[in-house]
């Protein structure tokens, strides 16, 4: 008997998707630590509750943002995309951080980035750009997935992608370290970056030329957002950002494939 309970605990475990085994493995490096200080700080600012990191969906972030960059696309879709890498019909970015065992949100929303290495400027193309903005500020996001990923000899060098729901499964306390926001920090909208700016150099995932792969200006990047809450409302790309309307599951979490406006 225990041979047999033995042997369906094994093929369990092989049958469990690597991403859930693995889920929580990705800690924030410190440009990552720096983008949830600047976020937080910038949503107190603006009356937002604080995001507490989500160690699934940092996973998802990390394996997103490095999916980017290995295999050449820029969408909140995987693969398989069209031959510029700009229209994709894989997995979507809800399916994505459920599989990751973020698995109890009702609305959810992704931002992602590339072309900058470090938390600031990363932070102002996402500042400056209106559908990005809206997720960042979201007085219904309570966590968030941070995953910040150089892949040498891709097109960008740096990617980034932030993933945002009202479920919190971190335990830090997101309120530690955040300035008083009737201090005059400067965050009202947001830090100031330097066009020149580099990436994290102390980081010791990066190759140590890392910084000077890319283009460091905050005009040199580019970015693209999502959000759902109910039907799946895909939108054009205006002005280089995606937009996307987030899904609120209800019941079982039926999906509805109708397209909107």
């Amino acid at each position: 008997m225990n041979l047999k309970l033995l042997c369906l605990l094994l093929a369990a475990t092989m049958l469990t998707p690597q991403s859930i085994l693995a889920a929580g493995d990705n800690e924030l490096d410190e440009q990552e630590i720096e983008f949830l200080r600047i976020i937080n700080e910038y949503r107190a600012a603006n009356g937002a509750p604080c995001l507490t990191a989500s160690p699934t969906m940092n996973d998802a972030a990390d394996y997103m943002s490095r999916a980017m960059g290995e295999q050449g696309f820029f969408d909140h879709n995987e693969p398989p995309c069209d031959d510029a890498g700009d229209i994709c019909t894989g997995r979507d970015p809800f399916d994505r951080i459920t599989a990751f065992g973020h698995t109890e949100w009702t609305t959810a929303a992704e931002n992602i980035a590339a072309g900058n290495g470090a938390a600031a400027p990363t932070f102002e193309q996402w500042r400056t750009s209106p559908g990005h903005n809206e997720n960042m500020l979201d007085p219904s996001f309570t966590s968030i997935g941070i995953g910040r990923v150089y892949v040498e000899n891709s097109y960008f060098g740096w990617y980034w992608t932030n993933n945002f729901s009202n479920w919190v499964d971190g335990s830090d306390d997101c309120a530690s370290g955040i300035d008083d926001p009737g201090s005059d920090s400067g965050t009202d909208n947001g830090p100031e970056t330097s066009p020149t700016e580099n990436a994290d150099s102390d980081d010791d995932t990066d190759s140590g030329d890392a910084g000077n792969a890319v283009d460091d200006g905050v005009g040199d990047g580019i970015e693209g957002s999502c959000q759902q809450t109910g039907p799946a409302l895909w939108m054009w790309m205006l002005a280089g950002v995606f937009l996307l309307r987030r899904r609120q599951p209800q019941g079982a979490m039926l999906r509805v494939n109708s397209l909107g406006s």
